[in-house]
């Protein structure tokens, strides 16, 4: 019994243990689900990480075979461009260069330039470590040569090229990526050869020059362009600077910018830059400055040219007369931007041009007096002639009849010679230009004035003398007296050489511009020829060359200066063996009769 107890009893604890080892056993199986889970989601992370980071590699592979692409596109392009442009474009390496440049840097610190201009050797040296990796057609072109082969390799240099060598990799050695220079060549012709160099270090190689750009371009002809340009303005300066006149430039505001040398000593400066800056107004008193430069404005603001513009300047005592010429000139975009001025010192001509023309008057006065002797002499050649063959028959006791005759004809010889003085003292009063007491006068009224006087004589060669007036015709300014004459002559000039039967006519209206009076005398006359029409207000000029009929030969000459003096002037129309007509014009007053 005891037995059985106790193997109960151990039964029981081999039970409990084994209770406790399902329980552990359970437990365990709970950690392991655990960490099966566990493990589960860590292989599920790590698979969503792998598949991540296959994608990021995918992605990053493709942008790579992108970028592959893009700068193999980007080569290509780069290098289409290099071969095909039509700048000369050399591909160089200048590694072995920088890197004995910065040995001698560190030999000669700041002092590298003075050791480098010092030591042409060195320079050349550093020339010979340049390898040139790649040349374009157009550098074959520029050189005269068939094959890249000639030209790859070591860098071949001139002394002139290696001043410009030894600029550029100073420039470098600065910290600079890019230098230009120029330098002088020969062609492959053997002719001088100018060339504009640009050099720089392609992007990313700054640390070891292993990749440098050089461009060459031709600008020969530009050099000689600029040359020419050069020896042009040279000798445009060299014209201007020894031209008598001034010329100068200004622009828009007036201000100076150039002048030659005439100009700065009219101003009394010694050099152009003494001039820079100023305007007219520094040099002119200031109404004469204000004058000049609003002239100057309106040549700009109209871009019309002022061509030899006579000016008298009082304050300067020098040269008060000038010929003035100011063009505008323009930029680039046509539009005006200032004036070139030629003044010319016309003074000198001014005197003479004066002292010939008052010669030439004097010429002609004396010419008219010489003529008016020779014309006055033969006037009173003949009636003077006839007096002295009268009182000579008088002395001879004629009879009484025949001394009436003779003493009717002295008589009447000495009536001509004092018209003839008459005539000739109003030609002298006209020609002196003596002060007329001028007032208003009505043309209407002078007119029938002319016709009460002539009417007798011309009734007597049964001649029709008509006048048509018109009533609102405005007052004239004039000396009625000397008017009255001039008309008189007009008219009398008209009924003698009218035939019997004939007429003649006035007519008096108001041009067609409102401003003048006209009177036409209109004649069935005789007429005058063309060959002596332009005659016929000459002095002592008479159409009747043999002086058949009784005329002075000065009527219509006074009448066309009596006319002047007023004023107006005279036209005369005429057909031979028709009659004429003569228009007389005279400025009216405004005033009415």
């Amino acid at each position: 019994m005891h037995d059985i107890d106790k193997t109960q009893s151990q039964l029981l604890d081999e039970i409990a243990i084994l209770r406790e080892r399902v329980v552990e056993l359970e437990n365990a199986e709970v950690r392991l689900i655990e960490r099966q889970s566990r493990l589960k989601h860590l292989l599920e992370v790590r698979a969503g990480e792998l598949a991540a980071a296959h994608e990021t590699l995918c992605q990053e592979t493709t942008r790579r075979e992108q970028a592959e692409t893009a700068l193999q596109e980007g080569e290509n392009l780069y290098r289409r461009f290099f071969e095909h442009s039509p700048i000369s474009l050399w591909e160089e390496d200048f590694t072995k260069v920088k890197a004995n440049l910065d040995n001698l840097q560190a030999q000669h610190g700041h002092d590298l330039r003075a050791y480098l201009m010092s030591h042409p050797e060195s320079v050349a040296h550093l020339a010979g470590l340049v390898r040139v990796l790649n040349v374009n057609q157009a550098t074959l072109d520029l050189l005269g040569l068939k094959d890249k082969s000639e030209v790859l390799g070591a860098l071949k240099l001139t002394d002139e090229a290696l001043i410009a060598f030894r600029e550029e990799i100073l420039a470098f050695a600065e910290g600079l990526t890019r230098h230009e220079s120029e330098s002088v060549g020969v062609s492959p012709t053997g002719e001088p050869q100018h060339v504009l160099f640009g050099i720089s270090i392609v992007p990313g190689y700054e640390d070891t020059w292993a990749k440098v750009l050089v461009s060459a371009l031709d600008i020969t002809e530009r050099k000689q362009a600029e040359e020419a340009l050069i020896r042009e303005r040279n000798l445009m300066r060299t014209m201007i600077d020894h031209m008598p006149d001034s010329i100068y430039v200004t622009d828009i505001e007036g201000r100076y910018l150039l002048a030659n040398r005439t100009f700065l000593q009219r101003r009394g400066l010694e050099s152009p830059e003494a001039l820079f800056g100023k305007t007219v107004h520094d040099f002119m008193p200031r109404e004469s400055a204000a004058s000049f430069f609003e002239e100057d404005q309106v040549v700009m603001r109209t871009g019309q040219a002022i061509i030899n513009q006579e000016i008298q300047i009082p304050s300067q005592t020098d040269a008060p007369w000038r010929s003035l010429t100011k063009v505008p000139w323009r930029n680039e975009h046509d539009e005006v931007s200032g004036l070139v001025i030629i003044s010319r010192d016309i003074t000198e001509s001014k005197r003479m041009a004066s002292e010939q023309l008052a010669f030439a008057v004097e010429r002609e006065k004396m010419a008219i007096l010489a003529k008016f002797i020779e014309d006055v002499s033969h006037e009173f050649k003949t009636p003077l002639s006839i007096i002295n063959t009268k009182l000579y028959l008088l002395g001879k006791n004629p009879t009484p009849e025949k001394q009436v005759n003779l003493l009717a004809s002295l008589e009447s010889q000495a009536s001509y010679i004092g018209e003839l003085v008459e005539a000739m003292l109003t030609m002298a009063q006209l020609d002196s230009h003596a002060g007329l007491m001028m007032g208003h006068i009505s043309w209407n009224n002078l007119l029938r004035g002319v016709k009460v006087r002539l009417g007798s004589q011309a009734e007597a060669k049964q001649i029709s003398l008509t006048l048509t007036l018109d009533d609102d015709l405005p007052n004239i300014q004039g000396h009625c007296e000397i008017l009255h004459r001039a008309l008189t002559n007009i008219v009398e000039n008209a009924i003698q050489y009218t035939p019997a039967g004939g007429m003649v006519a006035l007519h008096a209206y108001l041009d067609t511009d409102c401003e003048h009076a006209v009177i036409e005398v209109v004649d069935s006359g005789i007429g005058i020829s063309a060959d002596n029409l332009p005659y016929i207000f000459d002095r002592f000029y008479r159409v009747d060359k043999a002086r058949t009929e009784r005329n002075i030969g000065l009527g219509l000459s006074i009448a066309k200066k009596i006319i002047e003096t007023h004023g107006g002037w005279i036209e005369v129309k005429s057909v031979f063996g028709e009659g004429s007509t003569i228009r007389i014009l005279l400025p009216i007053t405004g005033t009415q009769p």
